[in-house]
């Protein structure tokens, strides 16, 4: 399942929510940022 995200993370697949939207303006969190954390997640728990 991760890697399917991961998947349409790199091929740009993706689109953010509103609040997603505001939340990385208010927080200062630029796309970059979004796509290196996703490349490097990692599942936790199940």
């Amino acid at each position: 399942m991760l890697a399917d995200i991961q998947i349409k993370i790199q091929q740009h697949a993706f689109e953010f929510s509103e609040h997603a939207l505001t939340q990385s303006i208010v927080r200062s969190i630029f796309l970059e940022e979004v796509y290196e954390a996703f490349a490097m997640a990692e599942i936790i728990e199940v």
